[in-house]
């Protein structure tokens, strides 16, 4: 009796309730991934990983203004599909990025991820309800919330299971192409130790398990 299941009736809010809860989820994942892999495998601090997230905020300043104006003149529909095409771009910029990445070469998808994701949120958030009766605001805007807020929980826990799994199968397929004896060779050759050497050639797989998992979630959060 709480909350009012018949608005559900309504096509084009069902359909944008879904592709909200789909979207919000989708760039949330990215939110969470970004600084959590600055941090834990590039050497970031939180402050540095939070200066490159908000890099993003600088372009969401911009991009709100010119999304509602955009909106008086284009089909909101199309506005939200170009910028559910941005964060996808955004978030397919970020698969090929390796190790040695600068955070001025960082900067470029976060930027267009902020775009992108003003673009995509204000018309979604403006169709839920343009299609609702008066009477039916209050519900609709309730279950707007709602599946956005478990869309965003959701994908953080998922997006982190999911790159942690791949971390888990990325390791052994490296270590199963690898030819360690040259480098190994070489290694003792110049005076290390062999297990030191060993001790290094493991830590640079699993170095690249972390590069080669976050590059491949990234592919995902973009597709979805």
């Amino acid at each position: 009796p709480i909350v009012n299941l018949g608005v559900l009736a309504n096509r084009a809010f069902s359909v944008t309730l879904g592709v909200t809860a789909v979207a919000f989820g989708a760039i949330f994942a990215s939110v969470v991934l970004v600084p959590l892999w600055l941090q834990t495998s590039m050497g970031y601090t939180a402050t540095w990983a939070g200066c490159n997230a908000a890099l993003s905020g600088v372009t969401m300043i911009v991009a709100a203004p010119l999304t509602s104006a955009l909106m008086t003149r284009i089909d909101p529909r199309a506005v939200a599909s170009a910028g559910l095409a941005i964060s996808a771009f955004a978030s397919l910029m970020r698969i090929g990025y390796d190790d040695q990445m600068t955070f001025w070469q960082l900067m470029w998808p976060q930027l267009a991820f902020g775009v992108g994701m003003m673009m995509s949120v204000i018309p979604l958030m403006d169709m839920s309800t343009a299609s609702l009766e008066e009477k039916d605001l209050a519900s609709g805007s309730g279950l707007f919330n709602f599946a956005r807020t478990l869309a965003s929980a959701l994908a953080t826990a998922a997006v982190v299971a999911v790159w942690n799994n791949q971390i888990r199968a990325s390791g052994p397929t490296l270590a199963g192409e690898l030819q360690p004896r040259a480098f190994l060779d070489a290694a003792t050759a110049s005076g290390m130790s062999h297990d030191k050497a060993v001790n290094m050639l493991d830590l640079m797989v699993q170095g690249q398990s972390v590069m080669l998992a976050t590059n491949r979630t990234f592919l995902i959060v973009g597709l979805i």
